[in-house]
C-alpha cells in the first residue's frame, strides 16, 4: 500500500477528520451554536487584544516577524527563561509535527497515555510513526508505567498536563521523579495547554525541569486561557540546541503578524486572565455539582472542561440527543471512552442551558434521577 493510500483509508484519521460545526447546525452561524466541545474560552481575549488588532491591520501587506522575535522576548520576561529556548510556532498542534520530523529517526517508537490528546496519535499517524499506549490510572496519566514501557527505541514519551480529555493532574514531584528515569535520548513532550487553569499554577508546571534535562519539551498554547484560536499561536519551550534546528525545520512565516501582535498584547494584560481563571474556578465547581446531581459521574477536573460519564447510556446516544436539544458536547468514543463526554466550562447562562439539555435527553432516554 502505498503512503498515499495509507492515509486516505487510515481509521483514525477518519475518525478525527476535521469537519465545519455548521453541518451539525445547519442554518445557525458559528457564533450561534452553543459549543461545549471545544474547550474555548467563552470570555474572549482582553479587550486590549482587540484594541492591539486594529492598530496592527496595516501589517498585514508585509510579511511577518520570521521568529516573532518581540513576542519572543516578552514571553521571555514573562516565564523567566532566555529567548534561546523559546520557539513560537502556528499552534501547538503544527509544533507537535514538526518537532517529530526534526528529531524522529526510522524504526524508532512513540509513547503515548492512552486517553490524552489525540493530536499527538493524528501526528504519529501522519508521520509514519509506531506508538504505544499506556492506560490511564483513575482518569490520570500512569508516568510509572510509562517508564516501565521505553525502549531502546522509545524517541518520544507525549502527554498532557492538565491532561485531555480527563482534566487531571500529575504533580510536579511526580515528573520529576519521571524525568530521572527517562533515558538522555528520549524526548518527553509535556503539552501545558491548560495549565494556567490549575488551581496551584504556576508551581505545577515543569518548566523549572528544563534547565537540568535537555531531553524534556514544554508546550504551551494561546488558544485556552489567553482567547487566541482563531489565530493559530502556540509555542515550545526546549533545549537551545534543539529550538535552533527546530526554528530551522518551520514553515518561514507560519505564525501571521496578527497573531503575534494580538499574542503579545494578551501577555501585557495579566489581570484579565486572572479573572478568567476565578471565573472558570467558580463555574467549575458549580456545573460540577449540578452534572453529579443529575446522576452523572463526574470527574474533578483542573482544566476547562470536565470528563463527564453517562453510564449505562451510550454516549453517542445521548450526544445526538443533546445536539437536538441545541447543545454540543465532544463525543469521547474516537479516544476509547464509550460512556463518557468532554464539556467545556463556558459562562452561567450557557451552562444553566446545558444542564437543561442533559435533563430533557436523560428523561428522554429514560434515564431521570
Amino acid at each position: 500500500m502505498s503512503r498515499f493510500e495509507k492515509l486516505c483509508s487510515s481509521d483514525l484519521l477518519k475518525t478525527f477528520e476535521r469537519k465545519s460545526l455548521l453541518r451539525a447546525f445547519p442554518g445557525k452561524k458559528q457564533f450561534e451554536i452553543d459549543n461545549f466541545a471545544d474547550n474555548e474560552n467563552i470570555y474572549g481575549p482582553s479587550p486590549s487584544v482587540m484594541v492591539s488588532i486594529q492598530n496592527s491591520l496595516t501589517a498585514i501587506s508585509h510579511y511577518p516577524d520570521a521568529e516573532a522575535l518581540p513576542l519572543k522576548q516578552k514571553l521571555s520576561e514573562f516565564l523567566a527563561i532566555p529567548e534561546k529556548n523559546i520557539v513560537i510556532g502556528n499552534g501547538a498542534m503544527d509544533l507537535i509535527r514538526q518537532i517529530l520530523i526534526c528529531a524522529g529517526e526510522p524504526n524508532q517508537n512513540v509513547l503515548l497515555s492512552k486517553g490524552s490528546f489525540i493530536q499527538f496519535k493524528v501526528a504519529c499517524e501522519i508521520l509514519n510513526f509506531s506508538f504505544k499506549e499506556v492506560d490511564l490510572n483513575n482518569s490520570q496519566v500512569d508516568l510509572k508505567e510509562i517508564a516501565e514501557n521505553i525502549d531502546k527505541d522509545t524517541r518520544f514519551v507525549f502527554f498532557s498536563n492538565p491532561n485531555n480529555p480527563t482534566g487531571t493532574v500529575v504533580g510536579r514531584q511526580t515528573i520529576k521523579e519521571f524525568l530521572e528515569k527517562v533515558p538522555d535520548e528520549t524526548y518527553v513532550i509535556i503539552d501545558e495547554a491548560y495549565i494556567e487553569y490549575t488551581d496551584s499554577y504556576p508551581e505545577n508546571s515543569a518548566l523549572s525541569f528544563l534547565q537540568d534535562h535537555r531531553n524534556l519539551i514544554v508546550l504551551r498554547s494561546f488558544s485556552k486561557i489567553f482567547g487566541l484560536p482563531g489565530l493559530r499561536i502556540g509555542y515550545a519551550l526546549l533545549n537551545s540546541e534543539f529550538a535552533s534546528c527546530l526554528n530551522k525545520v518551520l514553515v518561514p512565516f507560519s505564525v501571521n503578524c496578527i497573531a503575534q501582535t494580538a499574542a503579545l498584547a494578551a501577555l501585557e494584560d495579566l489581570p484579565h486572565i486572572e479573572g478568567i481563571r476565578e471565573e472558570n474556578f467558580i463555574e467549575r465547581r458549580w456545573l460540577f455539582e449540578k452534572l453529579k446531581n443529575l446522576g452523572l459521574q463526574v470527574q474533578p477536573s483542573q482544566a476547562n472542561f470536565l470528563f463527564v460519564g453517562v453510564h449505562p447510556l451510550n454516549e453517542k446516544t445521548v450526544f445526538e440527543v443533546l445536539k437536538d436539544h441545541g447543545v454540543l458536547v465532544k463525543s469521547l468514543t474516537g479516544y476509547g471512552f464509550s460512556n463518557h463526554h468532554r464539556i467545556s466550562i463556558l459562562d452561567r447562562k450557557r451552562n444553566e442551558k446545558l444542564i437543561e439539555a442533559y435533563k430533557k435527553a436523560l428523561r428522554q432516554l429514560g434515564f431521570d434521577k
